[in-house]
């Protein structure tokens, strides 16, 4: 989820656009601002794929708690094919993974 968009502020004497802010993206469980930097620790990503191949959504979750939140309230939409869940490396991410179903 996007939280604040990219901003750009024109150059009055030569008329480019020059980048202010970068975007802000955040947890689509919990809004928080995701890290994009750091791939593999700062966020989890989830992909939901359509059978018929016309689009694929992609979900960003801030930690294995959130992403297990997001999947129980997920509803299932028309043409869903499978989801793709993030990498759970390391015996410590898995038990947190698995905790965080059994409730």
């Amino acid at each position: 989820m996007i939280i604040r968009p990219r901003e750009y502020k024109t150059c009055s004497e030569c008329g480019s656009n020059h980048l202010i802010h970068e975007e802000a993206v955040g947890c689509d469980s919990c809004a928080k601002v995701v890290d994009l930097a750091r791939k593999h620790t700062g966020y989890h990503e989830v992909t939901v794929f359509f059978s018929d191949n016309t689009k694929t959504q992609y979900y960003m979750m801030c930690s294995i708690l959130c992403t297990v939140k997001w999947l129980r309230a997920f509803k299932i939409p028309k043409n869903f094919q499978f989801i793709s869940l993030p990498l759970l490396s390391g015996a410590n991410t898995l038990r947190q993974f698995r905790k965080h179903l059994r409730r």
